[in-house]
């Protein structure tokens, strides 16, 4: 078992899950005792999209407005463009940090499980 959640809190294995407890404190655990632990998975904390970076950029014209022409369609048309062909979205997406998330996978970790780990 690697990378669940139990509630919110991560843990990426059993042993840092074992940090929270001393072997004492699991050897007296109810026999029945369990947890319930979602799975995760590593993904990038966002991903840019070519409309994202369109807009943000169209959105903050400002800091160049005197440069843009009253009417500026034609020129938001070519910024549109000139993102779409001039940016590696995969490549800009694919070098952003990358965090583990919970998915919808569920599984329990039991008292037994703990105390096979810890023997």
């Amino acid at each position: 078992m690697e990378n669940f959640f139990i509630d919110d809190k991560f843990y990426s294995d059993i042993d840092s899950l074992l940090s929270d407890y001393d072997e004492e404190e699991i050897i007296n655990l109810p026999d029945d005792w369990e947890v319930d632990c979602k799975e995760s998975k590593l993904e990038s904390i966002f991903a840019f999209d070519e409309q994202y970076i369109v807009d943000s950029v169209l959105m903050n014209t400002d800091k160049w407005e005197e440069r843009f022409p009253e009417d500026s369609e034609r020129i938001d048309n070519e910024i549109r463009v000139a993102v779409k062909k001039g940016f590696d979205i995969e490549k800009i997406n694919n070098l952003l940090p990358k965090l583990y998330y919970p998915n919808d996978n569920k599984f329990k970790i039991k008292k037994q499980d703990l105390l096979d780990y810890i023997k």
